[in-house]
């Protein structure tokens, strides 16, 4: 479909050279951003999250994770993330230690503030979503009441995990 100016009107005038060349420069001007927007596509992963040691938490995934998730901010593309988390990972989304087994963990009481501070950086402003594993939960006598609020139970990690990689979610594990 070809635009003709030359034929449109306004208040009984047709578009004189000038205003010929504002109009295709607006129109050329809004298909490149169309183009350029509709190109960057959404990345998406989904992460197993098992690791057990702080530093593994707080330097491997928190850090490395945001710096990756920020990579592809500052590439223009949309990254949407979910955690799931299960094996030794439960203890660093317990936010009431004192009603669960790791009420004696003096290193995660800690450490519990930073690591706090860095799930709330990947959770408000990556918008990741944080899964955690209600078989693994029962299994070690966890109530859903004394996790972070920002972390949601599933019925199984496994189940969720490929639930993810059957949407097409990248896999990605962190041990």
């Amino acid at each position: 479909m070809q635009l003709d100016l030359e034929n449109i009107a306004i208040t009984g005038r047709t578009f004189g050279g000038k205003m010929k060349k504002i109009m295709r420069f607006l129109f050329g001007s809004l298909l490149v951003s169309v183009f350029a927007f509709a190109q960057q596509p959404t990345q998406k992963v989904v992460v197993d999250l098992t690791a057990g040691s702080t530093k593994t938490i707080t330097s491997h995934f928190i850090k490395g994770f945001a710096h990756t998730l920020e990579s592809f901010k500052q590439k223009g593309s949309n990254v949407d993330a979910v955690v799931v988390i299960h094996g030794d990972a439960y203890r660093f989304f317990v936010q009431k230690l004192e009603q669960s087994p790791y009420a004696n963990d003096q290193e995660l009481k800690n450490n519990q503030q930073e690591l706090l501070a860095g799930f709330m950086i990947l959770s408000q402003k990556y918008h990741v979503r944080f899964e955690v594993c209600s078989e693994g939960m029962k299994a070690r006598n966890l109530d859903k009441d004394i996790f972070y609020t920002f972390v949601h139970p599933v019925p199984s990690a496994q189940i969720s995990l490929i639930e993810w990689q059957n949407r097409g979610y990248a896999y990605l594990p962190f041990r």
